[in-house]
C-alpha cells in the first residue's frame, strides 16, 4: 500500500480502501490526503457504489513466491473488480494473476514503484479499452461455466438409475 500511496500522492489520484486490519490501521497516517478508508463493508450496493468511481483494482503483494499466502490462493477481491468492469493491477502471485495480462483484463507487475506507477497510469489512460475487454472476458467466462454445468448435469442425469 505504501507504493500505491506514493503513486496516488504524486499524481493526485484518489485511493478508495475497503477493509479493516491492523496493517491498514498502521499505515493510515502515511496515506495521501485524497485516500478514503471505508473500513469493513459487507453492503454489496455500497461496495458497488465505491467501485463505480475507480479505474483499477489493486492486488499488489511484495512477497510473490511460495512463501506468500497469496501464492496459493485466488485474490477474491478481483471478482468484485471484474464484476464492476474494473481492471486489476496485480503482482504475479498465483496461477490466475498470470492470466490477467494475457487476457487484457489488467496489468501484472513486479512490486516496484516504477512498475506500479507505469501500470496505474496505463490503466487510467486505457480504462475504456480495459472496460470492454473485461465485458468480453466475463461473457466468455460465463458461457464456459454454463457449458460446464450443462455437461456435468447431463452426465449426472444420464448415469442416474431409473
Amino acid at each position: 500500500m505504501d507504493l500505491a500511496f506514493e503513486v496516488c500522492r504524486k499524481h493526485g489520484i484518489r485511493l478508495n480502501i475497503i477493509g479493516q486490519s491492523p496493517y491498514l490501521e498502521s499505515i493510515k497516517p502515511l496515506a495521501p490526503p485524497q485516500a478514503v478508508f471505508y473500513g469493513q463493508l459487507n453492503d454489496k450496493e455500497k461496495i458497488k457504489d465505491i467501485l463505480s468511481r475507480c479505474f483499477c483494482g489493486y492486488a499488489i503483494y511484495r512477497r510473490t513466491g511460495p512463501q506468500s499466502y497469496s501464492y496459493y490462493g485466488f485474490p477474491s477481491k478481483s471478482l468484485y473488480y471484474f464484476a464492476n468492469n474494473i481492471p486489476l493491477l496485480a503482482t504475479d502471485t498465483s496461477l490466475f494473476t498470470q492470466e490477467v495480462g494475457k487476457l487484457g483484463i489488467g496489468r501484472v507487475v513486479e512490486p516496484t514503484l516504477e512498475q506500479i506507477e507505469k501500470a496505474v497510469l496505463d490503466l487510467k489512460k486505457g480504462f475504456p479499452v480495459y472496460y470492454e475487454t473485461i465485458n468480453r472476458f466475463r461473457e466468455t467466462w460465463n458461457a464456459g461455466v454454463e457449458k460446464f454445468h450443462r455437461e456435468r448435469l447431463s452426465a449426472l442425469l444420464k448415469d442416474r438409475p431409473e
